[in-house]
């Protein structure tokens, strides 16, 4: 789901979970959070995070409406 997703384009990207929280401006415990699934970003969040990652919402979500439907 999204935390898959945004895992997947960091890696595919390059970058450490860090580099993507400083990038913008949350901690990288709240990033890492995402990851795990434990909490979702804000919409203003995760369009600063898919901006920096250069990936749409259809990358992102591509998943939820198979997984939701099924």
């Amino acid at each position: 789901m999204l935390n898959d997703r945004l895992k997947e384009a960091r890696v595919n990207a390059g970058f450490t979970q860090k580099e993507i929280a400083d990038a913008v401006g949350i901690a990288t415990t709240t990033y890492n959070g995402y990851e795990r699934g434990k909490s979702d970003p804000d919409a203003g969040t995760l369009c600063k995070m898919m901006r920096f990652l250069n990936v749409d919402a259809n990358f992102i979500y591509q998943d939820y409406n198979v997984q939701k439907n099924s």
